[in-house]
């Protein structure tokens, strides 16, 4: 343990709780957060969120607390707070701004002349946000300068939550400072931790940018892909095929349709956007494709109803039209469920007043008490319509007949991440479709 450095991480959401317990087992860390409920239930060894066992919660060497003057006794303060955006899609920098206040009042209650700490944020943001927002603010509350009773160093969150096989230290660290002496500070603490190695970035804003378009990336390709579905639906060519045949070449990259949810790819496309046109420049490419990724269960909504006139029109009212959605999270093998689509095509299909079922096992059902929530046994078999939206690993593993058999003859199975469209033994009385 290096008990020279303490370690206090502003946060303790699905970003800041696995960064403390893994610094926590090479520092004395404090782990902080302004909500009493959440800091209650990580002292009791729980993780309502899912992502840290009890038994890495319980640490000598870490400690939860609500108590703000663990800032003024740390040496190293990480900040981790969310970066959502606004109802228009402006970002919504409240939180960043109330922690770097908090930060500098803090700086400002410890008069030891020795003390001069790093701040290092996390979160994701715009080009700039840290120098020409977060350090005003503590300079102005901290009565310190920039540079002389504190340093500034950047480092974005990378994380792939839910994917083990790209987890905090297996992807690579990208760390930025306004000095390059703070920079290899940084380098030697996280160095204890990341295995995938560090990669100092040659500014603050360089590192903010990069971090945007890694998930600005991701969203176009999708929405290109989703875009691509919509065409060959009206083609009567299915997408899944397409991409499996245009695959055949070596430099094509397979990103397939799907829902775009999450706190990450739907949010930080706004972030870049914004500041474009703070300087003048309105994005076309970027903008354009958030709308086709934002839009994309209204195309499910269609489709569904599309299905339902063919099968079932003069038959059944919308009401008897039995509906079961597996899958209610942003993504597979997570429990999140912060801007999840599956959420919006869910609304949609009870505006239309069909009868709609969800179960997703991962998901707590207070999470979602507004929706019909089912649990593991009150899954009928007869369902008019079955919608595999999240391809959890353990939809995956039961296998296709096992899913087929929720279904009723004559009925429709929704494939939203075509995990079956080239399974061979599909039963001829149910409708199978993928995007």
């Amino acid at each position: 343990m290096n008990n020279d450095k303490k370690i206090c991480v502003v946060g303790m959401g699905y970003v800041g709780l696995p960064l403390a317990v893994a610094l926590s087992k090479y520092y004395d860390v404090f782990g902080f957060d302004y909500n009493p409920e959440r800091i209650s239930e990580l002292i009791s060894g729980k993780d309502k969120n899912q992502i840290i066992k009890s038994e890495d919660l319980i640490s000598g060497s870490l400690s939860f607390t609500t108590d703000e003057t663990c800032i003024s006794n740390s040496e190293i303060i990480i900040v981790t707070v969310p970066t959502p955006v606004n109802i228009d899609n402006s970002p919504d920098v409240s939180f960043l701004k109330d922690a770097s206040k908090m930060i500098g009042i803090q700086l400002s209650n410890n008069r030891k002349k020795s003390h001069k700490p790093i701040i290092l944020y996390e979160s994701t943001t715009f080009p700039g946000c840290t120098e020409d927002i977060c350090i005003p603010i503590i300079e102005e509350f901290s009565t310190k300068k920039c540079g002389e009773g504190f340093d500034i160093g950047y480092s974005p969150e990378r994380t792939n939550f839910g994917d083990n096989n790209h987890n905090l230290e297996s992807i690579v660290k990208v760390v930025s400072a306004q000095k390059e002496s703070v920079a290899r500070e940084i380098t030697e603490i996280y160095s204890k931790i990341i295995k995938a190695g560090i990669y100092i970035a040659p500014s603050i804003k360089v590192a903010e940018a990069a971090k945007v378009i890694e998930n600005i990336q991701r969203d176009l390709n999708i929405s290109l892909m989703n875009e691509l579905a919509i065409i060959f639906d009206r083609l009567d060519i299915n997408t899944s095929e397409v991409i499996k045949t245009a695959s055949t070449k070596w430099n094509f990259i397979p990103f397939k349709p799907g829902l775009v949810g999450g706190h990450c790819i739907p949010v930080d496309p706004y972030y870049l956007t914004h500041i474009a046109e703070k300087n003048g420049y309105v994005s076309e490419v970027i903008l354009s494709g958030r709308k086709i990724n934002d839009q994309m269960h209204k195309f499910v909504v269609k489709k569904i109803e599309e299905f339902i006139d063919c099968n079932f029109k003069g038959k059944k009212s919308s009401y008897q039209i039995d509906i079961l959605i597996l899958g209610l999270s942003f993504k597979k093998n997570v429990s999140d469920t912060r801007n999840s689509k599956v959420i919006e095509l869910i609304k949609q299909l009870n505006s239309k007043k069909y009868n709609v079922e969800v179960y997703d096992p991962l998901v707590e059902k207070q999470e979602i008490s507004s929706l019909k929530f089912n649990s593991k046994n009150s899954i009928k078999n007869d369902y008019d319509i079955l919608i595999l939206a999240v391809d959890h690993d353990e939809f995956i593993n039961k296998g296709y007949s096992e899913i087929e058999s929720f279904i009723k003859d004559g009925g429709i199975f929704l494939d939203l991440n075509s995990v079956f469209y080239d399974y061979d033994h599909k039963k001829e009385s149910i409708l199978y479709w993928s995007p």
